[in-house]
């Protein structure tokens, strides 16, 4: 049975540093969620239920401005030599540049 998610999913690349200064990748990304990684030689400092802010900063032919989220992670799994933190995002400040990568993503997801 597939996945059943209220909003489009898009499989991305950016970087996200935490408050602190960590940085995870993204994997993917949707108006309602994402998925960040970091491999398993590092430690998760990532609290479950818990807001953090955090800053993405998309790849660069997204052509779009690194912008801020608030992200609450709700599940950390370990395998294939990562950790993978799904996250609910409870709030995107910046709004138009989250709309802007968001529409780069979606004119690539439309081209493959």
């Amino acid at each position: 049975m597939g996945e059943k998610r209220k909003h489009v999913r898009y499989t991305a690349s950016a970087l996200v540093r935490t408050e602190d200064g960590q940085l995870y990748t993204l994997k993917d990304i949707s108006t309602g969620g994402c998925c960040l990684r970091c491999p398993l030689d590092r430690s998760v400092n990532l609290k479950l239920a818990q807001d953090y802010r955090v800053t993405l900063k998309p790849e660069p032919a997204a052509r779009a401005d690194s912008f801020d989220m608030t992200i609450e992670p709700c599940w950390i799994q370990s395998g294939s030599g990562f950790y993978e933190i799904g996250c609910f995002i409870s709030g995107f400040p910046e709004g138009k540049r989250y709309q802007s990568f968001a529409n780069y993503l979606a004119w690539r997801a439309a081209q493959e």
